[in-house]
């Protein structure tokens, strides 16, 4: 049950930004990186907490380790730790410090899967089942979302409206001659 709160937590980082108006939602290139993010973290935070919940002594980050030590602290922690890098994400586009936006959010996919491939020698056969549900429904609702904020990008992508803005200060008569240039 705690591995169900975990990902609920992940969901209400992001529903936060979306809600507070985000621009890492609304571009192209930070979508697909955030939705690499939580493919690699919601497996991640999954099988952490499957193992390690309330023992800490299982887990190599010592951050981690103290939410774990505690009734719930990993969903308070995982909503913590997504809802900061997403908002040092976000920081980082309103400086118009792209790069650093999106080599923030790809460091964290590979952070993730790095860390959600340390506990392959740990996985049970018994648990795969359970894992794989909590894991699907995870993945079934960021899939759904992922749709959602791609579509919503392409009437809402900056690039898009600098683009089609182009060389429009002045609206212009019918039959008027083209502007050369």
């Amino acid at each position: 049950m705690i591995e169900v709160l975990a990902v609920l937590a992940i969901f209400l980082a992001v529903f936060i930004g979306l809600r507070a108006g985000f621009k890492v939602y609304k571009t192209k290139p930070t979508i697909v990186l955030l939705l690499l993010f939580a493919l690699t973290g919601i497996p991640d935070v999954v099988i952490t907490s499957n193992y390690a919940y309330l023992h800490p002594e299982m887990e190599g980050n010592a951050l981690t380790a103290f939410f774990l030590s505690f009734p719930y602290g990993i969903a308070i922690g995982t909503f913590l730790w997504a809802f900061g890098w997403i908002l040092l994400a976000e920081a980082f586009l309103r400086l118009n410090w792209r790069f650093l936006s999106y080599f923030t959010l790809l460091t964290l996919f590979a952070a993730h899967l790095l860390g959600m491939l340390t506990w392959a020698d740990n996985i049970k056969t018994g648990d795969i089942r359970y894992l794989s549900l909590v894991m699907g429904a995870g993945y079934a609702v960021l899939f759904w979302a992922g749709i959602q904020l791609w579509r919503a990008s392409e009437t809402i992508c900056p690039e898009k409206q600098s683009r089609s803005k182009k060389g429009t200060s002045k609206p212009k008569a019918p039959g008027a001659p083209k502007a050369r240039g």
